[in-house]
């Protein structure tokens, strides 16, 4: 059975081992319950019979798992996070586990569970709001967002599993469900710093109304980074933008030391980056026109924004506007002049100009990053391809 015919539960132990390195004799170990069946034997006892965990469990059809075959999910979930923690070699970080949850293993449980005709969007709504909420801390986020894909991958009901996870992350660690994901995937020290070890992925989740809309983007800390925009042409760059963000907006890339840096491409909307520790903005660039607009040269607008020029009339237009269309054009480094366009732009209580503009600022999982003042991404940590 290839991955793309994958069912729930086939998709729960694939995943688990292709980025947490589990077998799925060990994951076997680790989800199913020690009660017996109506033979005498329980389920656990089967684990070393690969045959039996292959056939009625990781491939059986959707609807012959019964619930009885698990242990509880919520301590399914612990067990799974301790061992994937406690490894020897290719130990995992909350970060690096939560990573593949909400990326490329979570995309692999939405396509089995879009197969089995389930609410892949209930799942990404529960999922954003149980590891959004600001009370929980860097661990209990993995281990709430595990049992929800434990559950899920058990089940292969997505309204079952939601319950569930919700009911657990209530009753074991508060009622802290967030309206909107604010993103906070580490604590102070965490978020401050970065994952120890190799360079990590940069995973961007675009975040609608409060709700993860589709899978997480994932940047390569090698290479020169992607670029965001609706216009946006490389390979890898992101295009999943709202309507008021620039052709291209933004660039983020990583350094040599592992160091991730995004920095405005002078769009007309503006770039801010909320801090996932303190939840205090800084503007990467204002929008054009605004107070508080870094200092350099004023960029060309691009392709995007050329049709929202705004036409200057004499008629009711401000002396600084006259100015600004007949006097001195702005220098770039070079000497040389440069056209500048007068654009509306609506005032937006997301983008603070009186904060500190930087031209280029570095970024970490947990911060949220916002574009034109109303496209937003999560940033996650993941494992490099």
């Amino acid at each position: 059975m290839t991955e793309a015919h994958l069912t729930p539960c086939g998709a729960l132990f694939a995943a688990m081992k292709k980025y947490g390195g589990m077998s799925y004799k060990e994951l076997a170990s680790l989800v199913l319950s020690g009660k017996p069946l109506a033979d005498g034997r329980s389920p656990a006892s089967r684990v070393s019979d690969r045959t039996w965990v292959s056939r009625f469990i990781v491939h059986a059809p959707v609807g012959s798992l019964q619930d009885r075959y698990f242990s509880d999910f919520g301590v399914s979930s612990l067990r799974i996070v301790a061992r994937l923690k406690a490894r020897e070699k290719r130990a995992l970080s909350s970060e690096q586990i939560l990573g593949f949850i909400v990326g490329d293993g979570g995309t692999m449980m939405k396509e089995a569970l879009s197969a089995a005709h389930q609410d892949v969007a209930l799942y990404d709504n529960v999922l954003a709001r149980l590891i959004g909420g600001a009370g929980y801390t860097n661990d209990e986020r993995v281990e709430i967002a595990m049992t929800l894909f434990v559950a899920a991958g058990c089940t292969a009901n997505v309204r079952a599993a939601a319950q569930f996870a919700v009911n657990y992350a209530r009753s074991i660690h508060g009622d802290n469900l967030a309206t909107t994901p604010a993103a906070t995937l580490g604590d102070a020290q965490e978020a401050s710093g970065r994952i120890a070890g190799a360079p990590f992925a940069l995973g961007l989740v675009r975040v609608v109304d409060g709700y993860v809309k589709g899978s997480a983007h994932w940047v390569s800390p090698e290479g020169d980074g992607v670029e965001i925009g609706a216009l946006a042409l490389g390979e890898d760059d992101i295009t999943n933008v709202g309507p008021r963000v620039s052709g291209r907006h933004a660039h983020i890339w990583c350094d040599e030391e592992g160091r991730w840096f995004v920095e405005d491409l002078g769009s007309r909307n503006g770039t801010v980056v909320i801090n996932g520790v303190d939840r205090s903005k800084t503007v990467v660039a204002p929008p054009k026109g605004e107070k508080g607009q870094s200092k350099g040269a004023v960029q060309d607008v691009d392709a995007q924004d050329a049709d929202g020029e705004a036409e200057l009339a004499s008629d009711g237009a401000s002396e600084n506007e006259i100015e600004r269309s007949e006097g001195s054009k702005p220098e770039r480094g070079d000497g040389s002049k440069t056209e500048e366009s007068i654009v509306e732009v609506e005032p937006d209580d997301r983008i603070d100009a009186e904060l500190v503009v930087s031209d280029a600022i570095e970024i970490h999982p947990g911060d949220e990053l916002i574009l034109a003042g109303d496209t937003v991404f999560a940033l996650v940590a993941g494992l490099p391809e």
